[in-house]
């Protein structure tokens, strides 16, 4: 499994990057991504309970 911010991938820039702003900077959490090659990929978001 391979993890990495969001912030090291490029492609989808523009979409992710406003959901990493809002995730990160308006709620204080987390943006992950998971790959698994052949297997897929998945988007972890943590947020810190109030």
């Amino acid at each position: 499994m391979i993890t990495e911010s969001v912030k090291s991938i490029n492609p989808c820039k523009s979409v992710i990057q406003k959901r990493y702003d809002i995730i990160t900077k308006g709620h204080n959490g987390h943006l992950e991504v998971e790959t698994e090659e052949g297997m897929g990929t998945r988007f972890v978001v943590r947020l810190p309970s109030t």
